[in-house]
């Protein structure tokens, strides 16, 4: 009797031991992921961004293509902000998101458009309302599984 439960213990034991290193092996690839994501360098960001944006907004060939320049030029643009002062980086941060809103308006129909307002505000209202350091919810966005890895 005594054999057998200790047998059911030590598997218990073995059992929840393994579920615990599974969580941490999770949360430091989350972290990993995170980190790899911060260290794109823009035209990774811009691919990535065009593609997320291709898929949620059913974007033609010709559409993806403006949409992959415009984003690149704007993700080599924010690059160069990192080296200017809070106050310079945020005057010209809200320009430029200004002229890339301006741009996409020319690059989407109407409808794709509208879409996309509606994701970007639901993103901005996110951010404001849990912080910079989680990732919106929106139904209307799908993650990027090549973001992921």
């Amino acid at each position: 009797m005594k054999t057998l439960v200790t047998i059911i213990v030590l598997s218990v034991a073995t059992v929840f031991s393994a579920q615990a290193q599974d969580t941490r092996k999770a949360n430091k690839k989350a972290t990993q992921t995170t980190q790899e994501q911060t260290q794109q360098n823009p035209a990774e960001r811009a691919k990535a961004h065009t593609d997320r944006m291709t898929r949620d907004l059913n974007l033609s060939a010709e559409q993806s293509r403006k949409l992959l320049d415009r984003n690149t030029a704007y993700y080599s643009e924010l690059n160069n902000m990192s080296s200017k002062d809070a106050n310079e980086r945020n005057s010209m941060m809200e320009r430029a998101s200004t002229k890339y809103d301006s741009d996409i308006k020319n690059i989407l129909d109407d409808a794709q458009y509208e879409k996309y307002s509606t994701m970007k505000d639901d993103y901005m209202q996110n951010i404001n309302n849990r912080g910079l350091d989680q990732a919106p919810t929106n139904k209307n966005m799908k993650r990027d599984d090549n973001m992921r890895k």
